[in-house]
């Protein structure tokens, strides 16, 4: 065995060199385990100027030099820290709060509360009617100690015990409550609220028979139970009126008289003297008999009342006659006559006039939607040569009635009977035209400048083109009088705009079809297709939305956290210390189709902070994140030291969580680079952790202002110091999301 079994000293061994190490390490923790006396217990990271032997009980979730050492002993001893595990029953003085404290084997707890001018006392405050230094229990106050008060019991038992619900419990043949000397006695019964129950219960082997008092409302209940679950009221009154109701209790045969006002009977309460209010009856019907013989009397439905006084469904002559006219004559309903007096006036597409039944359709009210339908290739009129109704008539039956054109009239043309020679004459006749051949004598002329010519020639006769070159306009004439032939052609570049075809609005002149084929006017989409291996890019280095384009089916997505800051550092005279480097943050790639989505909001996550001057730990990146699909958490920032001499680490940030949401590349980003000191002038600053895009600001070993990362993503450097002169941590750089369009 090497060490104590409880303190864990280390022995100095046979035959050992350097025993002097061994025995001071023993000493030292002897020093700190002997006599505790804490400065504090609810610090999670160390103070910033810690004195030589000051002790701390370090508090839940420790950060910096006390990370994992929750509920440990922390000692500064030769200018670091040491750490000592407790075990079950070690008590500590917690000097701040003036208490003593026992390690319950997993954590702290207050063995004395203070008690002013630095005394503690013992801690009482949990055991009940008790207060702190409290014994009452061990006498009865004969000696008239004005500290202690007479007991206030949560429960109290006589002769039966009582519990959380039965606060009181009493076993006895009888209980006695009576005045106290003069005057009466009351025992009250008090409730919460309306709904609550205020009652007494008699039970038959603690399952309850009858219960009398307020229970679910403010009415007072008389009930009575056969099993102790189900109660049924026997007698309730109202608590406004007093009005007593008898809810299940049936009147026998015979009549009632000489009741008082107020008094309730089954069916509800007396309203006069002799006078019973009945029972609320169904929605309309009548209170009667139809059986055929005596009986109590029902809520008889309008059918069995229309059965009993013989009235069918048509007929009303056993309703007696009407005392005055009504809007519908009912003499005569049944054959569907209305009375023309009652006749309002009509207005709109029919009317009439007060008091007329005749209903004619207004002027021009009948429009094209209320015509009735037309079969297809057909026009209103009336072809039967009489005055008729319009009908739908066929091209057929419409040209037979217009007029053949003629030299007095316009018209229909008249039949040609055929053939390529013939033309039709202003008198109305086909002719074949006059002149040799039956055709037309040569004529040319000039549509103007940019036109286009119009020649007729004769047919055998020779054209001659004069004054016209080759290329020097967009026309180009060969002239071929021995074939009779003229062959005319486009120069290259000799169609002008005005000369193309009018274009739809917004169209671009272009050939979609996959092969050789005419221009067509294509379309933004059409074009967007023809172009769609070239993606479009969104970049966001700021929090926004993101607008999917017109077209666009899926997109390439890449982002990744804000990196996290770099830790600070200050250092005492001829001491050192450096700060940990920041993580960089997370990155993830994906591909998501849109074909659904219009847009999302993007979160750019922020830069870490960088750790403050005085030994300050760096800020954490934030999270990047794509709508609610798809997150890259920032980096972490990085861990300080106190100043000091001998060999420390600051730890760099740690890995952040990986980026989730469906990706195809998810990568954790790096830790960040770990401080450290190797004596009380040589120091460096950890490295800030490079990320997807790029690399980091390095960590110096020469104490200056640091550099914050630029690289998306990236971590920040941590600083160094070798004097009193602090510096800053380097801010890590904020995140970035790119979005690839794809159409």
């Amino acid at each position: 065995m090497n060490d104590t079994p409880n303190l864990i000293l280390p022995y100095i061994l046979a035959a050992q060199s350097q025993k002097h190490v061994t025995h001071n390490e023993a000493i030292r923790a002897l020093d700190a385990l002997v006599q505790i006396a804490a400065l504090d217990r609810n610090l999670s990271a160390p103070p910033p100027t810690p004195a030589e032997g000051d002790r701390y009980i370090v508090a839940a979730s420790p950060t910096g030099a006390w990370t994992g050492q929750a509920n440990k002993i922390a000692a500064f001893q030769d200018a670091a820290w040491l750490f000592y595990a407790p075990k079950e029953g070690w008590i500590a003085w917690v000097a701040d709060e003036n208490i003593a404290v026992v390690f319950d084997g997993a954590d702290w707890t207050a063995l004395s509360s203070g008690g002013g001018g630095g005394s503690g006392v013992t801690d009482h405050g949990l055991l009940t009617g008790l207060a702190d230094d409290d014994h009452a229990q061990y006498h009865n106050n004969a000696r008239g100690d004005a500290r202690y008060t007479l007991l206030n019991p949560l429960t109290l038992g006589i002769n039966a015990t009582a519990d959380t619900t039965n606060r009181l419990a009493v076993g006895s043949a009888a209980s006695l409550f009576s005045h106290s000397g003069t005057g009466g006695h009351q025992i009250k019964i008090n409730k919460a609220a309306s709904t609550d129950t205020a009652s007494f219960l008699f039970q038959t082997g603690f399952s309850g028979r009858a219960e009398l008092g307020t229970t679910g409302d403010d009415d007072f209940h008389f009930k009575v139970s056969a099993n102790g679950s189900t109660f049924t009221d026997a007698i309730l009154i109202n608590r406004t009126t007093g009005a007593v109701a008898l809810p299940n209790t049936t009147l026998g045969t015979g009549t009632v008289t000489n009741v008082a006002t107020g008094t309730g009977l089954a069916g509800g309460p007396i309203t006069a003297a002799g006078t019973i209010s009945l029972a609320n009856m169904a929605a309309a019907t009548l209170k009667g008999n139809s059986t055929g013989a005596t009986a109590a009397p029902s809520d008889l439905t309008a059918a069995q009342v229309k059965t009993m006084l013989a009235i069918a469904a048509s007929d009303v002559s056993g309703l007696g006659s009407l005392a005055s006219a009504s809007s519908v004559n009912l003499a005569t309903q049944a054959t569907g006559t209305l009375q023309a007096a009652q006749e309002p006036a009509h207005s709109g597409d029919v009317t009439n006039t007060a008091g007329s039944l005749a209903l004619t359709i207004a002027a021009n009210a009948v429009t094209n939607a209320k015509a009735a339908q037309m079969g297809a290739g057909t026009l209103k009129g009336n072809s039967t040569g009489a005055t008729a109704a319009p009908a739908d008539l066929t091209a057929s039956q419409t040209t037979a009635m217009l007029d053949v054109f003629s030299s007095t009239l316009k018209g229909l043309a008249p039949a040609s009977n055929g053939g390529t020679t013939n033309f039709l004459r202003a008198d109305g006749v086909f002719a074949p035209p006059p002149g040799a051949g039956g055709g037309e004598a040569n004529t040319a002329s000039n549509a103007g400048a940019g036109g286009v010519g119009v020649f007729k020639v004769k047919s055998g006769i020779d054209l001659q083109f004069k004054n016209i070159s080759a290329g020097s306009s967009a026309i180009t004439v060969t002239d071929n009088t021995p074939s009779n032939q003229v062959d005319i052609g486009v120069a290259a570049g000799g169609v002008g705009n005005a000369m193309l075809a009018v274009m739809a609005g917004n169209t671009i002149k272009g050939n979609n079809t996959g092969s050789s084929a005419s221009p067509v006017d294509l379309t933004a989409a059409q074009v967007q297709a023809l172009l769609a291996a070239q993606p479009t890019v969104q970049t966001f280095t700021a929090s926004g939305t993101w607008t999917k384009p017109t077209g666009c089916k899926r997109v390439r997505v890449r982002a990744i956290g804000g990196g996290g800051g770099g830790a600070g550092a200050t250092a005492t005279s001829a001491q050192s210390c450096g700060g940990g480097g920041g993580s960089s943050g997370s990155y993830g790639e994906a591909v998501f189709d849109f074909t659904s989505t219009s847009s999302l909001s993007v979160t750019i996550g922020a830069a870490g902070t960088a750790g403050a001057a005085a030994n300050g730990i760096g800020g954490n990146g934030g999270t990047t994140s794509f709508g609610g699909i798809m997150s890259c958490p920032g980096g972490v920032g990085g861990n300080s030291m106190t100043s000091g001499t001998a060999a420390a680490i600051a730890l760099g940030g740690t890995q952040p969580a990986v980026a989730t949401g469906g990706l195809i590349i998810a990568a954790q980003g790096q830790g960040g680079g770990h401080g450290f000191r190797l004596s009380g002038t040589v120091a460096k600053g950890g490295d800030g952790s490079a990320s997807v895009f790029g690399g980091a600001q390095r960590g110096s070993n020469v104490a200056a202002a640091v550099t914050a990362s630029v690289s998306p993503g990236a971590g920040g450097q941590g600083a160094i110091s070798t004097s009193a002169t602090g510096f800053a941590g380097a801010a890590g750089a904020a995140g970035i999301l790119i979005v690839e369009e794809f159409y």
